[in-house]
């Protein structure tokens, strides 16, 4: 749903005023870098907490939870 968002951004001429149609291309880049950093980010977190709650349970059910290397 982005792009619906970003064709009038691309459009936009300045505040009161009426847009041009591609007048800004420049907001296109801003969007497409902005969604793919966005997306990596949320990814990121997502694995890290997965993967952290694989080994709190791996810890756990081997019963080394409270155990030293």
């Amino acid at each position: 749903m982005w792009p619906d968002y970003m064709y009038p951004c691309v459009d936009v001429v300045g505040p009161g005023k009426v847009g041009v149609r591609d007048k800004t291309p420049g907001m296109t880049i801003f969007f497409i870098i902005f969604i793919f950093l966005t997306t990596f980010f949320i990814m990121n977190l997502f694995v890290g907490v997965v993967t952290e709650q694989f080994y709190a349970m791996k810890d756990e059910m081997e019963g080394t939870l409270f155990l030293t290397n």
